[in-house]
């Protein structure tokens, strides 16, 4: 068994590890004789392979990205590789894999993890490793010399010190004693502050990279994080090159997180309001996008999945404050408007959002911009206004747990508040002012494909303006957008599914016997029955040599196994997972079973048959009496085969 197929046979819960790796003889003083031995000097043993299968689950890694619903025997979500409406995306807890039937995607929990966080494979398998709670030892022969994994570790060693090292700034020095107090002005609980790991930049120059450096971490590697900004050499005539200076300096630092709680970038609030930039985020690195995080998701997306809604502020105090009361479903954008990157992480985790930003007009405009992203997602968006001046920080902080359930309860919906905020604005008593605000309005209207919601809108708007409702009707065509010109794309197109992860069309009776054998319902003695030469198109061929490959002593098919090699093909792969995944609607299974093996047993005869004539012509055309006799006698045996099934 190749380690590859090994591998892929893992599957995992969720816990932690520690990972050797042998680099050289310093390291290799940690490692004992047994771990030693036991690693043989060849990557990952068969053993540790096994613990790690023994103990994973293809549900627990998958739920972490997706909110799955059980059906049937499988579960059913929205499908995190391409956008959809509608759930398309299985998992099977049985067959520990998963299939979307939208875009062809389908595999383990290891191709799962490659497709979806684009790790290497052996990065993958680490992954799984520490989710699954099993020491991992690896040979650095084995696979990791991967310089894109490398890239990822140093960058990801670099901000886990910086943090650290903020962290203890605030926390257990002096020099955050300034931090400290504006911290506690501000009501941050020391939990808090320990839960997020709010930290502090001190004034100087040089205190990070002087930390970085003395943990061994070069200047080109910092430059590159972003947290240090390296000098222009014009300044420094005479010095060598690599001079650099922190990026923050006496700031209130916040990490910013990927899901999976790894510190990705930093956002760093000046302690007095003078400091320009008020908010200074790191810069966009091959490893973070602003337009594709969310402050604080990785320790909130769990309450939000399960409460199923999320609520969305501004900024880093309000999702601190908020997650101090109790509001735990919180998260921000990163000082820029919502993306639809953002919108089509969080409709695959929750059906509703909340809009809870300032109440002043840029806390308005803000909530009014998401209309776009938002409208004909399936998502239910709601806005929870504030009055002028207030923001949820100190809202929360003034009135209470009790009164933002209230106004959540009351809050209307998005399409709701952008009509009232136009009819608002347009309030004035001129024919011009009515007629501006009726166009403004209608063309709100027009992004919504629901025709419930455009005719309840417009009764109301129409009471509202002392309009008639057939009037806006009439008005409603005028306004379409003009051909040639499309609104702005705000979601993902789909994926296509590539050619090869579409099912091949024609023979369903390959197809069906191929499924009926994936999913586990073919016996020994209806795998007596088949041939390899009944199977004509490759893809189906390919999936029953596979089958026979894998049948145990007892005469049974060793799933696991089928799987596992099938899905060391990235274009075969997705088609096994399909077939296996696949809802089968058959009333009697045996029966059809039989059926198919007749089909295929008569098209096999017949295709024989067609060979055989064609042989029985040339045979004729050349007058060999001896080959003429032998086709004829072939043919007519054929014939009989064929009249007896």
């Amino acid at each position: 068994m190749s380690l590859y197929t090994a591998v892929l046979r893992a599957r995992l819960p969720c816990t932690h590890i520690k990972i050797l790796v042998f680099r050289g003889v310093q390291e290799s003083q940690f490692v004992t004789e047994e771990e030693r031995r036991v690693v043989g000097g060849k990557g990952i043993p068969p053993e540790t392979l096994q613990h790690i299968r023994d103990r994973i689950d293809v549900i627990d890694v998958i739920s972490r990205y997706v909110t799955l619903t059980k059906t049937g025997q499988n579960y059913k979500g929205l499908c995190p590789f391409h956008s959809e409406k509608s759930p398309s995306f299985s998992v099977s807890p049985s067959r520990q894999m998963f299939h979307c039937f939208g875009c062809g995607v389908g595999g383990d929990a290891i191709t799962f993890l490659i497709k979806r966080e684009g790790l290497g494979f052996m990065e993958a398998v680490q992954e799984l490793a520490k989710l699954a709670g099993v020491p991992l030892v690896l040979d650095s022969r084995g696979g990791r010399d991967d310089q894109a994994a490398s890239r990822r570790e140093r960058y990801q060693h670099i901000h886990t010190v910086a943090a650290e090292w903020f962290h203890a700034n605030l926390m257990n020095s002096e020099r955050g004693k300034n931090a400290r107090r504006y911290l506690e002005r501000r009501g941050m609980s020391a939990e808090t502050l320990e839960t997020f790991c709010v930290g502090y930049a001190p004034a100087g120059w040089t205190g990070l990279l002087d930390k970085l450096e003395k943990t061994g971490v070069s200047r080109d590697d910092m430059f590159q994080s972003g947290l240090v900004i390296k000098k222009e050499e014009r300044l420094h005539e005479g010095k060598s090159g690599g001079q650099g200076y922190d990026r923050f300096r006496d700031r209130i630092m916040f990490p910013i997180s990927n899901h999976r709680g790894q510190v990705i970038a930093f956002g760093g609030r000046g302690l007095t309001d003078e400091q320009m930039p008020k908010y200074l985020n790191s810069p966009e690195t091959a490893m973070f996008a602003k337009g594709q995080t969310l402050y604080g998701f990785h320790k909130t997306r769990e309450a939000a999945s399960r409460l199923n809604r999320l609520m969305l502020v501004e900024g880093y105090f309000d999702v601190l404050t908020l997650y101090q009361a109790g509001v735990q479903h919180v998260a921000a954008p990163l000082g820029t408007a919502l993306t639809a990157d953002h919108v089509h992480t969080i409709r695959r985790i929750v059906n509703t959002v909340l809009l809870f930003f300032d109440g002043d007009a840029a806390g308005i405009r803000a909530a009014l911009r998401t209309l776009d992203l938002f409208l004909n997602t399936g998502l239910t968006v709601k806005v929870m206004e504030l009055s002028p001046g207030d923001d949820p920080d100190t809202y929360i902080r003034s009135q209470g747990i009790d009164a933002l359930t209230q106004l959540e309860a009351h809050a209307p919906t998005l399409l709701d508040f952008a009509i009232h905020a136009s009819l608002k604005e347009h309030n004035g008593a001129s024919i011009e002012e009515r007629v501006r605000c009726v166009d403004e309005v209608l063309r709100i209207l027009q992004k919504t494909n629901n025709p419930i919601e455009k005719e309840e809108r417009i009764q109301l708007v129409a009471e509202r303006l002392g309009i008639r409702e057939q009037t806006l009707i009439d008005r409603y065509p005028m306004l379409r957008t003009k051909p040639g010109r499309s609104p702005e794309r705000t979601s993902k197109a789909p994926v296509k599914p590539a050619s090869s992860q579409r099912l091949p069309k024609g023979s369903p009776e390959e197809r069906d016997v191929a499924v009926l054998a994936l999913q586990g319902m073919l016996s020994a003695q209806h795998l007596q029955q088949l041939r390899i030469d009944m199977f004509r198109v490759p893809q189906y061929r390919r999936v029953m040599e596979l089958v026979f490959e894998h049948v145990t002593a007892e005469g049974q098919i060793d799933m696991e196994s089928v799987c596992a090699d099938a899905l060391q093909d990235d274009e075969f792969g997705p088609i096994v997972t399909q077939l296996t995944l696949r809802d089968s609607h058959f009333d009697d299974p045996v029966s059809h079973f039989q059926e198919c093996v007749a089909s295929l047993e008569r098209q096999h005869i017949q295709h024989t048959l067609n060979e055989l004539i064609t042989q029985l012509r040339v045979a004729e055309q050349g007058h060999r009496a001896e080959e003429i006799q032998e086709l004829i006698e072939q043919i007519n045996d054929l014939r009989g085969k064929k009249a007896a099934l």
